[in-house]
């Protein structure tokens, strides 16, 4: 027996996969909405149509970046506003799978550190061994 891969599928495995990645925090945003800071179990509903599926906050080098994640299945094709959001947003990656989530993070990480780098905030042995070239 195959088991059909369906978005909400992915977006739990996405969400596993956040809960045990360091420095990384997921929000899946097309449900409930966003959570109220001190209000356990209250969520503020989205405002608008087309916010990606899931949103990520990650730690790079102690700076909070955040990233989007729209997850759709093997055929799944964006709607109209989702496209208006990913052009009002940064870091926005449509994700099928788990390995895509774990790629755009690094993209994310990577992108980071490079303009860290570049503007002289990274020494470049630190640069090197947070783009994995150092040990």
């Amino acid at each position: 027996m195959v088991l059909k891969e369906t978005e909400a599928g992915i977006q739990k495995a996405i969400l596993q996969y956040g809960a045990i990645t360091e420095g990384v925090s997921m929000f899946r945003m097309n449900v409930m909405g966003i959570p109220i800071h001190g209000q356990p179990g209250k969520y503020r509903p989205a405002a608008e149509k087309g916010i990606a599926d899931i949103y990520v906050q990650l730690m790079v080098w102690g700076i909070p970046v955040s990233c989007w994640l729209e997850v759709k299945a093997k055929k799944g094709k964006q709607q109209a506003s989702q496209k208006e959001f990913e052009q009002r947003v940064e870091n926005y990656f449509v994700v099928r799978s788990v390995d895509d989530a774990a790629d755009a993070i690094l993209k994310v990480r990577m992108k980071v550190l490079d303009r860290l780098y570049g503007l002289g905030h990274v020494a470049i042995d630190e640069y090197k061994k947070g783009r994995g070239e150092l040990a």
